[in-house]
Formats: C-alpha cells, sequence, structure tokens
C-alpha cells in the first residue's frame, strides 16, 4: 500500500520537523539584521527568500556531513557568509 505524503506525515510531525531549522534560520538571519545594524531584532522574508535559506541552511548541513564522514574538506561557512551566493572550496585531505 501507498500512502499520501499528508498520510505518511501528518501536519504535527511535519511541524516539529521545521522548528527547530525554522528557528536556526530565524537566530542566523537576526544575526545578519544586527551586523547590518538592525537592533530591533525584527526582520521580513520572503516566502522565496525563506526557502532559499532553508536550501542553503540545507547544503551547509551537507557539507558539514562530507567533512566528517568523508577524506573531502568543504570550506564551511561563517556567519557573515552562510547566507551569501559564495564559492565553497572543496580538497582532498590524506
Amino acid at each position: 500500500m501507498v500512502l499520501s505524503p499528508e498520510e505518511e506525515y501528518p501536519d504535527h510531525i511535519v511541524s516539529s520537523c521545521l522548528s527547530v531549522p525554522l528557528y536556526l534560520i530565524g537566530l542566523l538571519c537576526s544575526h545578519e539584521q544586527e551586523e547590518a545594524g538592525n537592533t530591533t531584532g525584527e526582520f521580513e522574508l520572503s516566502t522565496e527568500e525563506m526557502f532559499r535559506y532553508f536550501e542553503d541552511y540545507q547544503m551547509e548541513l551537507v557539507f558539514e556531513e562530507i567533512n566528517r564522514k568523508t577524506e573531502i574538506r568543504a570550506t564551511s561557512a561563517t556567519l557573515s557568509t552562510i547566507f551569501t551566493n559564495r564559492r565553497v572550496g572543496l580538497r582532498r585531505e590524506k
């Protein structure tokens, strides 16, 4: 039997799985805003920006996993580069 996504992943499961990444993205964005001089703690993101940040964050997690599990080393993001369109260096460690 094949389940639909709604049957496989009820809303409460999906929302709990997204809460930690969403919190971390918000924390990183608020740091970015503070660096830009916004000290109110408030910021707005469009849906497109939020999805892009989720994708960027997911890629950083993949790079971290590659660093930990293989001989390949990817350049890690910093707080100021995590949501930028940066070049990622890869090198093989012997």
